[in-house]
């Protein structure tokens, strides 16, 4: 999947814990997400991930997929 212009890599669903460096960066991706719909269109989301030290939250703008 090519997810940044150029860029290309596999992804999978883990079966175990992910633990990430300090200053590392990892990928969230989320594929037929249950609560957006087509009406949620130019609306803001807000997402939270939890992790076991800490809380992340980003609000983000629901797109139209630019490709199929």
């Amino acid at each position: 999947m090519e997810y940044i212009d150029g860029k290309t890599a596999s992804f999978a669903t883990p079966s175990t814990d992910l633990p990430l460096a300090s200053g590392d960066t990892m990928i969230i991706y989320i594929t037929s997400p249950d609560s957006l719909n087509v009406n949620d269109i130019g609306t803001t989301i807000g997402l939270t991930i939890f992790t076991e030290n800490a809380q992340y939250y980003v609000e983000c703008n629901v797109k139209s997929a630019e490709t199929a």
